[in-house]
C-alpha cells in the first residue's frame, strides 16, 4: 500500500516511466504497475485529481478521502476498469459527477460525500450493479432523482442527503438497511391528503380547506452552518449564515399589480351527495363574485378558481372563499364551510400521518363527535395572527397544501414554495385517538412551532439553570454564580424581564418584545434562514455600573463568563473568563469585539465583531454571567445578546449604553 511506504522521502517509482503524480517525492506511473491500491487518505494532499491517474489500469482501489483537494472529478476514471472502491469523499472538488464512471462495472465502493459536486447525478450510476456502498451526501447536486438507481440492488448504504435532488426515491431502494434520503420521498409514500372517499358518515359535510395561491415563488435558500444546510458551507471557517449560490436577485414575490391566480379546494366529505350549492369570493368583507356548483358525490373534490391583482405594498387584505353562504344544505359539519386568507400572508404546509390526521378528526368537546381536521389547523393560524397584530406586526400566516405523508419529511418541490411546515405526528399524546380529549382548541405549542418556521428562535436557550453553570459563587461556596439559592434543578437563574416573556420562551399567548422585533427587521423578505438577526450589534457597547441607588460606581472589575456548547454538547457557563474590563472613573466600561466579519445575508443582517464572538444562530452563546467586582463585595449580573439586538433595533447601531447594578452586601 502506498500510503504505508510515505514516512520517508525515498522515492517510489514504478519503472520511472511517465510519471503522472509527484507528492512528497513519490512518483507513480502507469507502465508497469504491481500494486493495486493507492491509499492516500488523510494525508494532507492538496491540488487537482491528476486524470492521468486513469492510465493506472491495474488498480483495484483508489483513496484520496479527508484531503484537500481541488478541481473536478476527471473523467479519465472511468478507465480504471478493475477499480473496486473509489473514495475521494472530504474534500473541495467541484463540477459535475462524470458519466464515464458508468463504465466501472466492477466498483463496489464508491463515495464522493461532503464535496463541493453539482449538476445531475449521472444516470449511468445505475450500470453499477455490484455497489454495497453509494454516499454522495452533502453535496450541491440537484435535478431529478435517477430512477436507474433502482438498479443497484446489492446497496447496504446509501447516502444521498444534503443535496438539491427533486422528484421521488424509487421504492426498490427502500430495502438498504443504512440508507439516508433527506427531504426527499419514496414514490409510493407521497399521497395528496383526500383519496376521494368519504370521511364522515351519515350525511353532506361540504369543507373548504385551503386556498392556493398562484404562482409560487421560492422562499430563500440558505447555508446555515458548516456542514449542514441545502447547500454545503463553501468556506473552510464558519463566517455566519450565507445565501446559497445564485440566490441574488431570484424573485420572491408578485409584483404590485400582478395578476395572480387564487384556487380554493372544496370538497364532500360525507358519504352523501350534496346537490347544487351557492358559493361566493369576497375580497376585505365585500362579496365581489356569487355562483352556483352542480354539486359534489361523497369523497369528491373541486377546486374553484379567481384572479386578483396584487396589492402594493400598503395593503395586506383578506379573501375569502365560502359555499353554502346561506346554510340551505343540512351538513353534519357547518362551521368548515369557509377559508379566509391573507394574500399576502407567509405560507405554511401541514403534514399528517394518518393516525394523526384521524385524531383531529375527532371533536374534544363534549356532545360533538367529529370536526374538521383542516379548521381545527386554520383556528390556530387564526389565534397566531391575532397575536401577531396585538404585538403591532404587519406579518401575517396562511396555510397552503395538507398532506398525510408515512415520512415526516415532504418532496424539496413542495417544501421550497413554503415559508415553512410543519408535520402532525400520532407519538404525540394530543394526535392520538386515544388522546384527542386532552387536545386543546387552540395549541399554543403548535404556534410556538409555527414561529420557528419564520425564523425565530428558542428564547428560553439563553437562561439556564444551576446545573448548567459551572463557576461558583464567590460568596457562597458550593453554589453556582448568578443563581441564588434556587430550590429546585431545574429553576432558571435567569428570567428575561416581563416584555420578553411569550410564546419562544415560557408558551405565554403572545409574542414577546425580543420576537417580534426580530419578526419586525425581516418583514416582507421571505422565509428561510434562522435567528441570523441576533446578527445586529451595536458597533460599540458600554457597561455602566451603578449601585443600588443609581449612583456610578468606579473601578469595578467586569468578569465575563459565556454560555458556550462544550465538547460533550452541553452548553455550559464553565469557569474560564471570555474577557475583563475595569470601568473607568464614572463607572463606565467599553466591551471588546471578537470574532469575524461575515457575509451581508439576503435579509439585511451581517456577522461583525462583537462582545459575544461568533453568535451561534440558535442562541446557545448568547448568555454572559459578569462577575462585578469592587473594593467592597463581588455579585453577579446577567448580560444577553437579547439587550444588544434591542438596543440596536431601537436605533443605538453605533453605540449602545447598558446598566448593571452591584449590590452590596449581595442578594440571597
Amino acid at each position: 500500500m502506498i500510503k504505508d511506504r510515505l514516512a520517508g522521502d525515498a522515492e517510489l517509482n514504478w519503472r520511472d516511466t511517465l510519471p503522472i503524480w509527484e507528492w512528497q517525492g513519490i512518483h507513480l506511473s502507469a507502465d508497469g504497475i504491481r500494486v493495486g491500491e493507492i491509499n492516500l487518505g488523510f494525508t494532507g494532499i492538496n491540488g487537482i485529481v491528476p486524470p492521468e491517474l486513469g492510465e493506472l489500469n491495474g488498480l483495484t482501489y483508489l483513496y484520496l478521502n479527508d484531503n484537500r483537494l481541488t478541481g473536478t472529478i476527471p473523467a479519465e476514471l472511468g478507465r480504471l476498469s478493475n477499480l473496486r472502491s473509489l473514495n475521494l469523499a472530504v474534500n473541495r472538488l467541484s463540477g459535475s459527477i462524470p458519466t464515464e464512471l458508468g463504465r466501472l462495472n466492477r466498483l463496489v465502493n464508491l463515495d464522493f460525500g461532503q464535496n463541493r459536486l453539482t449538476g445531475d447525478v449521472p444516470p449511468e450510476i445505475g450500470n453499477l450493479t455490484r455497489l454495497t456502498d453509494l454516499i454522495l451526501a452533502s453535496n450541491n447536486l440537484t435535478g431529478e432523482f435517477p430512477h436507474e438507481l433502482a438498479k443497484l440492488t446489492n446497496l447496504r448504504r446509501f447516502h444521498i442527503d444534503t443535496n438539491q435532488l427533486k422528484g421521488c426515491v424509487p421504492d426498490e431502494i427502500m430495502a438498504v438497511e443504512n440508507l439516508r434520503i433527506g427531504a426527499l420521498i419514496f414514490c409510493s409514500e407521497f399521497l395528496a391528503l383526500w383519496d376521494k372517499e368519504p370521511i364522515f358518515d351519515g350525511g353532506i359535510d361540504l369543507g373548504v380547506t385551503y386556498i392556493e395561491r398562484l404562482p409560487k415563488y421560492q422562499r430563500l435558500k440558505v447555508i446555515q452552518i458548516l456542514g449542514t444546510g441545502l447547500y454545503n458551507y463553501p468556506y473552510d471557517e464558519f463566517i455566519g449564515a450565507l445565501d446559497c449560490p445564485g440566490e441574488a436577485g431570484m424573485k420572491r414575490w408578485p409584483d404590485a399589480g400582478e395578476t395572480v391566480q387564487f384556487i380554493a379546494h372544496a370538497y364532500n366529505f360525507g358519504d352523501t351527495p350534496s346537490g347544487p350549492f351557492d358559493f361566493e369570493w369576497s375580497y376585505d368583507g365585500e362579496t365581489f363574485y356569487t355562483d352556483q356548483h352542480d354539486g359534489l358525490a361523497p369523497g369528491e373534490h373541486f377546486a374553484f378558481e379567481i384572479n386578483r391583482q396584487w396589492p402594493d405594498d400598503t395593503e395586506n387584505p383578506v379573501l375569502t372563499f365560502t359555499v353554502d353562504p346561506d346554510g340551505d344544505i343540512e351538513e353534519l359539519l357547518e362551521d368548515n364551510n369557509s377559508v379566509t386568507d391573507w394574500i399576502k400572508g407567509y405560507t405554511l404546509g401541514m403534514y399528517f400521518n394518518q393516525g394523526a390526521y384521524d385524531s383531529l378528526a375527532l371533536s374534544n368537546k363534549p356532545g360533538q363527535s367529529i370536526q374538521s381536521p383542516e379548521h381545527w389547523i386554520h383556528d390556530n393560524l387564526d389565534r397566531l395572527n391575532e397575536l401577531m397584530a396585538e404585538a403591532g406586526l404587519e406579518d401575517r400566516v396562511r396555510v397552503e397544501e395538507f398532506f398525510i405523508v408515512e415520512r415526516r419529511n415532504p418532496r424539496a418541490e413542495v417544501w421550497l414554495d413554503l415559508d415553512g411546515w410543519w408535520a402532525m405526528w400520532d407519538d404525540f399524546d394530543i394526535f392520538t385517538v386515544e388522546g384527542h380529549s386532552k387536545r386543546p382548541d387552540i395549541d399554543y405549542g403548535l404556534l410556538h412551532e409555527l414561529l420557528h418556521q419564520l425564523g425565530v428562535i428558542d428564547l428560553y436557550r439563553l437562561g439556564g439553570g444551576p446545573r448548567d453553570i459551572l463557576l461558583e459563587d464567590v460568596n457562597d461556596t458550593g453554589w453556582p454564580a448568578g443563581c441564588g439559592h434556587v430550590e429546585h434543578i431545574h429553576d432558571h437563574c435567569f428570567r428575561f424581564p416581563e416584555e420578553q416573556r411569550g410564546l419562544m420562551n415560557e408558551l405565554i399567548p403572545r409574542i414577546g418584545a425580543h420576537t417580534a422585533g426580530a419578526l419586525k427587521v425581516n418583514h416582507g423578505h421571505r422565509r428561510g434562514f434562522y435567528g441570523e438577526y441576533l446578527y445586529d450589534t451595536p458597533a460599540t457597547t458600554v457597561i455602566n455600573v451603578v449601585d443600588e441607588m443609581g449612583n456610578p460606581i468606579p473601578n469595578v472589575k467586569l468578569t465575563f463568563y459565556q454560555r458556550e456548547i462544550n465538547e460533550f454538547h452541553q452548553h455550559l457557563v464553565d469557569a474560564t473568563p471570555e474577557f475583563s474590563v475595569v470601568a473607568d472613573d464614572s463607572g463606565s466600561a467599553v466591551l471588546p469585539n471578537r470574532g469575524i466579519t461575515g457575509k451581508l445575508t439576503s435579509t439585511g443582517h451581517l456577522l461583525k465583531p462583537n462582545p459575544f464572538g461568533l453568535i451561534d444562530l440558535v442562541g446557545f452563546n448568547g448568555t454572559f454571567i459578569i462577575e462585578m467586582t469592587s473594593d467592597q463585595c463581588t455579585n453577579y449580573e446577567w448580560f444577553t445578546i437579547v439587550e444588544l439586538n434591542l438596543a440596536y433595533w431601537d436605533g443605538h447601531t453605533e453605540h449602545a449604553e447598558f446598566t448593571k447594578t452591584l449590590r452590596c452586601p449581595p442578594p440571597r
